[in-house]
């Protein structure tokens, strides 16, 4: 599996060549955890930032007031939706970069052309 990831790593911009579908198959798996866990670490500020100002806010008595506490949870959503948004379009741009080469090499070895 280390192997088939170096290989792709090592053929990132070279598109010529064939990939065997064990090492492709790896590759695709590498990206997705790696896609994986930067979708995560790009959202648990803001899961972090909510879950302290609802705390915050619950020590406070502001718990008495769901519609308050939702208003404020809505609020700081919003806030930070932008930067989700264009993390998450920056993410699926190097996740499609990261495929492109290994899927025309891939598709090399299937007979077809890239």
């Amino acid at each position: 599996m280390l192997g088939a990831i170096k290989y792709a790593l090592a053929n990132l911009a070279n598109p010529a060549g064939r990939d065997a579908r064990q090492t492709f198959w790896y590759w695709v798996l590498a990206v997705v955890v790696l896609r994986f866990a930067a979708s995560m670490a790009l959202s648990a500020p803001l899961t972090l930032k909510i879950m302290a100002t609802a705390m915050h806010a619950a020590q406070n008595g502001a718990a008495q007031d769901p519609a308050a506490m939702q208003a404020m949870t809505t609020q700081l959503i919003l806030a930070e939706l932008p930067k989700i948004v264009w993390g998450g379009v920056a993410i699926g741009l190097v996740s499609m970069a990261l495929l492109a080469a290994s899927l025309v090499r891939r598709l090399h070895d299937s007979g077809l052309s890239g």
